[in-house]
């Protein structure tokens, strides 16, 4: 039901109520005047029949014939138009608290309450006791009943009358009051109910309605009020969410990225596109470090040098339980550090991969994905480090660090199909030092492990960067040549073996005793085989027959 109709209907009642109320209490009134005015008539007009009919003031009754006074009074009172409805009940005589009723009729159809209220209205007749006689035992007294239903029917009219016109009344106000509380009240009500349901309310309602000064204005303004507090709050709600959703899909994106980044190049990458913007926060410095190889891997720093950060690195190995590092702590270490310099050790498993120093996160969840980043950030740098020691493993050689036997397989069989693709030259040299065992047996195998250390860096050292050095097994070495013909090849080995007899080495060369010195044999592609497998064994068989003079760079074929 609308409200209209609900206020309609309360005051209908309300109304009712309040007029049927006020109609009885008029109508009692009107009938208490018409009974007080009959009243008031009918006593003085029996006093001046039973004065006129009295012998000198005094009314004389004949106990014995008292319906003869009777019909004397009966006759007096027919001759006034006025009383001709007014008959003589009969009298009462009382004597010694008994009662006696002259002519009998029937007492029990008069009033209970008649002898003590001497008048009264009931039954459409009108009862009225006149006194004759009273003393304090005996009393007489005249009872006079009037048919009083001309009287009733004046009440009726009267009240009929009356209530009309406030039956009328009564309308007016209702409609007056409907139409008073449409216009005022439910016609503004209304029309906000039907702007509530509209997306911008404020734009919707009319400007006298919020400048009225009543509850209905009140009402209105505090609506637009409550309507601009809840659009700040979805719209600040909105960008809550919009920078959690720009987070996560940043937080998801490095997610994939680090998992997609299997050796630490390619975590590097990811590293430098955080470094380049896409990172929720200011990146400030970065350094990380490789703790397997105990070596640097990568550094971007910005604020602080690279002494700092060693400094900063070797301070977080003496305190490895805090989280992170405000300014003031880093300002031990760096003087320059701006107020917001958050530093974010990068941990996992008791070891220290280095650390990430950004701005301070303005709300705790960009605190949060930027702990989840670095999280994995540092969870991606163990997993790659621990791969690229691993597949070391399986290549390199662990003594000397350079490749191992396997890996110089592949390397030669993928430098051989490249050469004969594009017809260009290839050389192996194949590398022994001579009498090994004898520096063993004087010098010990620690000695004898440096010394063999020492060449693979000698080599590494003196090739090119084109060029693969590789030990094949013992204390035999293979140098893998692209791009070189036998010629070239010939004087890359001498200058190798003249070189390496003139340097200062952990223990002195025995140049004529040809202890430590070394012994060479080269094959060529295409020149001797076109096969990796054969150009492997003729460079072995020509590093055999050096070895018989020693210290000596021979090519396959000659001798």
């Amino acid at each position: 039901m609308k409200i209209k109709n609900k206020i309609f209907l309360y005051y209908i009642c309300i109304s009712l109520i309040f007029f049927t109320f006020l109609e009885i209490i008029f109508v009692n009134v009107i009938k208490n005047e018409y009974l007080r005015n009959f009243k008031a008539e009918i006593q003085n007009y029996v006093n001046l029949c039973l004065n006129s009919i009295s012998e000198k003031s005094k009314l004389i009754i004949d106990f014995e014939n008292p319906q003869n006074f009777i019909s004397k009074i009966e006759s007096k009172i027919k001759g006034n138009q006025i009383l001709k409805d007014l008959k003589v009940g009969g009298i009462i005589i009382q004597s010694n608290n008994t009662y006696s009723i002259i002519p009998t009729i029937d007492y029990e159809a008069l009033p209970e309450n008649l002898l003590t209220e001497k008048d009264l209205y009931y039954k459409d007749n009108y009862f009225y006791v006149y006194p004759l006689t009273k003393n304090s035992s005996n009393s007489t007294e005249l009872i006079f009943i009037y048919n009083a239903k001309e009287l009733r029917n004046k009440i009726v009219t009267s009240a009929i009358s009356f209530s009309l016109p406030l039956l009328a009344l009564q309308v007016f106000f209702t409609i007056l009051f409907y139409y008073s509380m449409k216009y005022t009240y439910v016609k503004p009500l209304e029309k906000l109910a039907e702007n509530l349901t509209l997306e911008n309310v404020s734009m919707n309602i009319e400007s006298h309605e919020i400048n009225r000064k009543d509850e209905i204005g009140t009402l209105t303004r505090k609506i637009i009020d409550f309507e601009k507090s809840m659009k700040n709050i979805i719209s600040s709600y909105e960008k809550i969410l919009q920078q959690k959703g720009t987070n996560l899909s940043i937080l998801l994106q490095c997610i994939s990225e680090f998992n997609m980044a299997k050796k630490p190049v390619d975590v590097a990458k990811v590293i430098a596109k955080l470094c380049n913007g896409n990172f929720p926060i200011k990146i400030y410095d970065v350094y990380i470090v490789n703790p397997i190889e105990k070596e640097e891997f990568y550094q971007n720093l910005q604020i602080i040098n690279r002494e700092e950060a060693k400094e900063i690195l070797d301070m977080l190995n003496f305190n490895p339980n805090n989280n992170f590092y405000t300014s003031k702590d880093i300002k031990l270490f760096a003087y320059n550090v701006p107020e917001d310099y958050i530093l974010i050790p990068l941990r996992r498993n008791e070891k220290l991969y280095g650390f990430i120093a950004t701005s301070t996160p303005t709300s705790n969840d960009l605190q949060d994905t930027t702990l989840s980043i670095l999280y994995h950030l540092t969870v991606s740098l163990e997993n790659s480090f621990l791969y690229e020691h691993t597949e070391k493993l399986s290549y390199v050689d662990p003594l000397t660090g350079v490749y191992n036997k396997r890996k110089i397989d592949e390397i030669l069989e993928n430098e051989v199909n490249r050469a004969l693709r594009y017809n260009r030259p290839l050389s192996l040299i194949f590398i022994d030092i001579d009498h090994f065992k004898n520096i063993n047996d004087t010098y010990g195998h620690i000695i004898g492990d440096s010394f063999l250390k020492e060449l693979a860096l000698f080599l590494l050292r003196n090739t090119r960067n084109i060029d693969t050095i590789g030990r094949f097994g013992g204390e035999e070495f293979v140098c893998i040549l692209p791009e070189t013909d036998l010629e070239s090849a010939y004087k890359v080995g001498e200058k190798l073996r003249v070189r390496w007899n003139i340097e200062r080495h952990i223990i002195p060369i025995k140049i004529d005793e040809k202890i430590g010195t070394l012994s060479m044999g080269i094959s060529n592609l295409p020149t001797h085989s076109k096969n990796a497998r054969e150009l492997l064994i003729l460079a072995d068989n020509a590093l055999y027959k050096a070895k018989k003079e020693r210290n000596k760079t021979l090519i396959v074929g000659n001798s």
